[in-house]
């Protein structure tokens, strides 16, 4: 199993790690387990994930509401998804990024102090295959992204799609999308 672990671009004794599966079966128990907080992880839907560094984005942004104390959700894994958002609307983030019951992959986030990682004890809980995150693009899911972000062709004449997703993440606390 391949564990995409980095630094935290906000506070170093933070790691960002990343899992994603592929062929999850049990996708509706592992939701649970996250909803009931016996996990402490995101769990996104990869299909809206344009590529890893859109999640390290929005995990450093989750992580730096956390610590200034200024988090819009009631939690730090939930921020994520928030923050991944072009909405304002917590609902519509979870709708729109978080994993369904009958999700077939899962994108695993997972923020914690440096020595305190219980990644490996997670994933071992899913039951589907570990693929490399850096093959995230395969499951994007263009169409969708461009609705979510509302994108349209005249923008990717001038920037691609993963900076026009990135700069409405960023946007979100000054424009409505």
């Amino acid at each position: 199993m391949e564990i995409f672990a980095q630094n935290s671009f906000i506070n170093d004794s933070y790691i960002i790690s990343l899992v994603l599966f592929n062929n999850v079966s049990n996708s509706s128990e592992i939701r649970n387990m996250a909803i009931k907080r016996e996990i402490n992880a995101t769990l996104l839907k990869p299909q809206a994930i344009v590529d890893s560094f859109q999640v390290l984005l929005a995990a450093n942004k989750a992580l730096s509401n956390y610590l200034g104390k200024t988090m819009y959700t009631k939690s730090l894994h939930s921020e994520i998804i928030f923050s991944l958002s072009a909405s304002r609307s917590i609902t519509e983030s979870f709708k729109n990024f978080g994993v369904e019951n009958d999700a077939n992959s899962i994108l695993i986030v997972e923020i914690s102090e440096k020595d305190k990682s219980s990644i490996d004890e997670i994933c071992s809980r899913v039951r589907g295959d570990p693929v490399k995150v850096d093959s995230i693009g395969t499951f994007t899911n263009i169409p969708v992204i461009k609705q979510l972000y509302k994108i349209d062709e005249s923008e990717l004449a001038h920037s691609n799609l993963n900076d026009v997703v990135y700069s409405r993440m960023a946007a979100k606390e000054f424009v409505n999308y």
